[in-house]
């Protein structure tokens, strides 16, 4: 029995990720290995969905009674949305319940939510990242503190909360009488705030590098670029943006570095199964943004797309057969995931 995670703490996410969840249970089921459920959390107690019927879901035994029967899922796949899938708590749990998990461990998990942390890494590897300054706290966003900020890295600027899930308290700073603003509001999403200079006529891409091979080598799928017409790339329903898998706009040496740098950086950070990297591409050199240990991988999203232009035999462009693979390789990996998280 699979439990495919749905939810969110934003209402509208929330419904989303349900609907997505309810479209990837029948794929799972009718590729036929799996028999699915979901478990839809958020803020309320958490449920469990199957056969047409719900129940609280017991998080001690993790599952519950439905029909007079006990349904215990075995493994899960993370199909949450925002923060409430990234930060590792969720993973904590499955963890400590002994229950398999897509993705990659607690400890890596929680670092890969770390954008400063994530960066600073990546620098040790000596791969190209865009420099940034973290604000460690509200109290020191001063205005002296702001006029360091124009004098290293100018206008417009990216202000960004270090831990945040998509597009909520990123903004672009065009002037220096606009950034107390945007600081603020980034802080409404955590208590630590990035600022980065803007990296302007780049070709922004992401990059989805997974170990669910036949070996110890990593592949990637099809870089995807991204093509925005807005101040800063959101996935909200409002954000207008054209996605191109594979991506148009760069040459084959550069599509190369940006696989071989998402490689070197899913490795410096102990990964697992399937992670996306963002990148801004500039004079062909890919700068590292940030990474998503756990990417959203439901219909429509950049994974299933990747998924269906490439070419990997395990899957063969099947969604059904990608989702089944993805769980099994999240048995197989249990025992090594959680033998990262102790080292």
């Amino acid at each position: 029995m699979v439990g495919i995670v749905v939810g969110s703490n934003d209402s509208e996410a929330h419904q989303r990720s349900f609907q997505e969840g309810e479209i990837v249970a029948k794929m799972i089921e009718d590729f036929g290995e799996f028999e699915a459920s979901l478990i839809e959390i958020g803020k309320g107690p958490w449920l469990l969905h199957y056969d047409d019927s719900k129940a609280t879901f017991d998080k001690e035994k993790f599952g519950t009674i439905i029909r007079r029967q006990r349904v215990k899922p075995e493994v899960v796949l993370m199909l949450t949305k925002g923060k409430v899938g990234e930060t590792g708590e969720l993973q904590d749990y499955f963890d400590k319940m002994g229950v398999p998990f897509s993705g990659s461990g607690v400890e890596e998990t929680r670092t890969a939510f770390n954008k400063h942390e994530c960066t600073q890494i990546f620098k040790n590897e000596g791969l190209p990242t865009v420099g940034s300054y973290l604000i460690n706290n509200s109290k020191l966003a001063t205005e002296d503190l702001f006029d360091k900020i124009e004098k290293v890295f100018g206008f417009p600027c990216i202000v960004k909360p270090n831990k945040g899930a998509g597009s909520r308290g990123i903004t672009k700073v065009e002037t220096r009488k606009d950034i107390k603003d945007a600081v603020n509001l980034a802080f409404k999403q955590d208590h630590q705030v990035l600022v980065e200079p803007h990296i302007s006529d780049g070709v922004e891409v992401t990059c989805t590098v997974h170990d669910i091979t036949l070996d110890e080598l990593l592949e990637a799928f099809p870089v995807t670029e991204i093509r925005t017409q807005g101040e800063v790339f959101s996935l909200d329903k409002t954000s207008k943006y054209e996605i191109l898998t594979p991506a148009k706009s760069l040459n084959t040496e550069a599509l190369q570095q940006v696989v071989k740098v998402a490689k070197v950086a899913y490795r410096s950070l102990n990964l697992c199964g399937l992670a996306t990297f963002d990148f801004i591409v500039k004079d062909d050199l890919p700068l590292l943004l940030e990474v998503n240990s756990v990417p959203q991988l439901g219909p429509g999203s950049f994974v299933l797309g990747q998924v269906s232009a490439g070419l990997s035999f395990q899957w063969q462009r099947s969604t059904g057969k990608f989702y089944t693979t993805v769980l099994k390789h999240a048995v197989t990996s249990a025992p090594s995931v959680l033998s990262k998280k102790k080292m």
